[in-house]
């Protein structure tokens, strides 16, 4: 993506064609979880930088990616390519490794809508499983990066080895972990420091 730097970033709004009206976005992915969803394109997730005041969303941008213009002065938006960090790479969470770039693929199905099931691994029983994954997100203390949560798919899909290395600046996803004891409802407090599960489910029946 170096040859990009300083450009002005493109974008376009695309229906794909037939019923394929449901759309998913998977993290850590190149490939759609099921032969129900075609993959539409695949890249890199992208973000704010984590050291710079403001957040964004984490984007998919297209691996194939153009600019309209170079930028020259100014103060511009930008996005940065966005790495796993603080244990994401463990030898235990799905093969992700630290400081390496956050591949995605953006996929399209005519089988009915997906949804996060946020702090469970699996689907209720009227939805059909899509994958499960690991909750992430932007450290707390990091004044920039994204500013939504992600259901990180559960094992990581790397397009090649050329995808290490620490930058200065780089979106960062960490694990997110439950923060409830002493608060609220007291049946979660023994959850105090896990990682946050997450299913993406498929609705059943549903018709277009």
């Amino acid at each position: 993506l170096s040859g990009a730097d300083g450009q002005i970033a493109a974008c376009s709004v695309c229906q794909a064609p037939g019923a394929r009206s449901w759309s998913l976005m998977v993290p850590g992915r190149q490939s759609c979880p099921t032969d129900e969803w075609v993959a539409d394109y695949s890249g890199y997730l992208m973000s704010h930088t984590y050291d710079k005041q403001a957040r964004s969303e984490f984007v998919c941008v297209d691996k194939v990616l153009e600019s309209t213009a170079e930028a020259s002065g100014g103060t511009f938006g930008a996005m940065w390519q966005v790495e796993t960090k603080d244990g994401l790479g463990g030898d235990s969470v799905g093969g992700y490794v630290d400081d390496a770039e956050v591949t995605c693929v953006m996929c399209s199905s005519s089988d009915g809508p997906a949804y996060v099931r946020w702090g469970r691994s699996s689907c209720p029983s009227h939805a059909a499983i899509l994958y499960s994954g690991y909750a992430a997100g932007s450290k707390h203390s990091d004044s920039g990066g994204g500013y939504n949560y992600l259901c990180l798919a559960g094992t990581a899909e790397y397009e090649n080895e050329l995808q290490r290395g620490e930058y200065r600046h780089a979106g960062n996803l960490y694990r997110v972990e439950y923060e409830v004891s002493g608060r609220g409802l007291w049946q979660w407090w023994s959850l105090q420091d896990a990682d946050v599960p997450c299913a993406v489910c498929q609705a059943t029946g549903a018709t277009v």
